[in-house]
């Protein structure tokens, strides 16, 4: 099984989701695709490439020192026809993403994920990241915890 991980640079979404991540990965011995693209909007592209680069291998050694993950390469474009596309490319089976909605009742979807739920080939698991609970962070932070220390570290 492949899951990949679209992350977003600019945001707390996705060092929040990761150690659930990695746990839906350890269940079903998936293996995880770390994916981030680029938008295209200005002439320092280039610049905005590098710096990208290192965030992204700053994120994953950060959040996933410990599980095999597959980079994807930063990409310039357009977020949810680049992610469809590697989804399509890399025969991904499962999608898990952010949602930015922290207001009222309802959940609030960007216009990425919304493409992306609408048109993936694939299931698209949408997670509010502003509505988890401590208790629920804490869950998934100490089944890690125990996972690692009680078995086996997971060689790359």
């Amino acid at each position: 099984m492949k899951i990949l991980f679209p992350v977003v640079r600019y945001a707390e979404t996705s060092p929040i989701l990761a150690p659930f991540v990695k746990n839906m990965a350890l269940a079903f011995g998936a293996e995880i695709h770390v994916l981030w693209v680029e938008p295209l909007m200005d002439q320092f592209l280039e610049l905005r490439l590098r710096e990208s680069n290192e965030w992204l291998n700053e994120f994953i050694t950060d959040n996933f020192s410990d599980y095999p993950v597959q980079r994807g390469n930063i990409v310039p474009g357009d977020a949810s026809k680049e992610i469809l596309k590697y989804i399509r490319e890399n025969q991904i089976d499962l999608v898990i993403m952010g949602t930015h909605g922290n207001k009222g009742a309802s959940i609030s979807f960007g216009s990425v994920t919304k493409e992306v739920i609408g048109k993936s080939p694939v299931p698209v698991l949408t997670i509010n990241t502003h509505r988890l609970t401590k208790e629920f962070k804490k869950r998934n932070r100490d089944y890690l915890i125990d996972f690692f220390k009680n078995k086996h570290v997971i060689d790359r």
